[in-house]
């Protein structure tokens, strides 16, 4: 590209961490038609954006001629002033925004911290840590999972057309299907079928889901089995129910908004 002005990025992958981001990722990297750079989440909207645009555009600086070039950073959505940044620098610029039951994409965020031994507090601690909880591992965790709330500065901003909002529970049900939306939104050929379809990336060892944790919970009480991790042992039923009150009214409004029954959101 040496010579010509360096294109735009055009589309941000802009949220949701741990709700199949890494695995969009890679689907970008497969594609011919798509240009992502080999470090994902660059962060530059937020915590790089003083470095400059001679410090972001060379991580696309070997990107093809006509390759739709892709900013892949799930935490934007966290913050407002993301957002306005993006616009200004491409109010054309499409967004894909993945999200996921914010009660187990919290419980999946603590846990792939937890093991990286990032945090030593225990996942109830963000709600109940002294009675009232803390608000450094309630906005990691939880606040983060307040998807209209956390839409809204992009709503305000771009066109409709422009912002794609995909759903966790559809990529589980057809993969294929659900990347090939991608694609179209993203306007590249969506009859390429990327080889991590039919794989798992970045994914925890089990779910989350009560269903989960009462076979962990059992398989403790077996005589010389493993001992089970703190995520097949699930959350207790009660963090799960706090959770469901704090949650209620805001996945009311969302579901509303994009006419979305998540009613399974529990």
């Amino acid at each position: 590209m040496e010579g010509a002005q360096q294109p735009k990025v055009s589309v941000f992958l802009a949220g949701c961490q741990k709700t199949a981001s890494t695995w969009l990722y890679h689907c970008f990297r497969e594609h011919p038609d798509i240009f992502v750079p080999e470090l994902d989440a660059i962060h530059y909207f937020t915590i790089n954006h003083y470095r400059g645009l001679d410090w972001y555009h060379p991580y696309f600086g070997e990107a093809g001629s006509g390759q739709t070039l892709i900013d892949a950073t799930p935490s934007y959505i966290r913050d407002p002033e993301a957002a306005r940044r993006i616009f200004a620098y491409n109010p054309e610029a499409k967004l894909i925004f993945s999200l996921r039951n914010p009660i187990d994409r919290a419980f999946s965020h603590y846990w792939h911290q937890k093991r990286k031994g990032q945090v030593g507090y225990a996942f109830e601690d963000a709600i109940n840590y002294r009675g009232v909880g803390n608000i450094d591992m309630f906005d990691n965790w939880i606040r983060a999972g307040m998807y209209i709330e956390l839409l809204q500065p992009f709503l305000e901003l771009f066109p409709k057309e422009n912002i794609k909002v995909v759903w966790f529970e559809d990529l589980k049900k057809d993969p294929n299907a659900f990347i090939k939306e991608v694609f179209s939104f993203i306007g590249v050929d969506e009859a390429f079928v990327p080889k991590t379809v039919s794989e798992k990336r970045n994914a925890a060892k089990a779910s989350a889901k009560s269903s989960k944790g009462l076979k962990g919970r059992l398989k403790a009480l077996v005589k010389g089995a493993p001992k089970p991790t703190e995520y097949e042992l699930g959350m207790a039923p009660e963090v799960r129910q706090r959770l469901q009150e704090i949650y209620r009214e805001p996945n009311r409004q969302l579901g509303e908004f994009f006419n979305k029954d998540l009613s399974h959101w529990t």
